[in-house]
């Protein structure tokens, strides 16, 4: 039997990564075999990669408009480059003071990429 997490990754991994197309395999039934789902996972570190059913799944995803089924963590060199990136941009948001909604956005962001991804 193929758990339901895995075939998520099959999906994500199939499709590169399009949230659409798993989404359409997934509605259409597509047919998978555990042969074919174990042959796709050999080698991949499936912990990198985190789907809805998972614990860890971010709350703050799973309430917005088109959450991601399934999603691959970054490595620590690029979540840190991400965040940098991330936090120069919060500094020039705060430079212009009138501009709250995106400071708040940047922040909910380096949040979810610093505890999420």
């Amino acid at each position: 039997m193929i758990k339901a997490r895995d075939s998520l990754i099959y999906f994500f991994i199939k499709y590169g990564g399009n949230q659409d197309k798993v989404t359409e395999a997934i509605n259409r039934h597509e047919k998978l075999t555990a042969k074919e789902v174990a042959r796709v996972l050999e080698g991949v570190d499936t912990s990198r990669y985190v789907t809805m059913f998972d614990d860890d799944y971010p709350s703050d995803l799973k309430v917005s408009d088109r959450p991601p089924l399934v999603f691959k963590r970054m490595s620590e060199e690029t979540r840190e480059r991400v965040v940098s990136l991330l936090k120069k941009e919060l500094a020039e948001a705060k430079l212009n003071r009138e501009n709250f909604e995106e400071r708040d956005l940047l922040l909910e962001l380096i949040a979810i990429v610093k505890n999420h991804l």
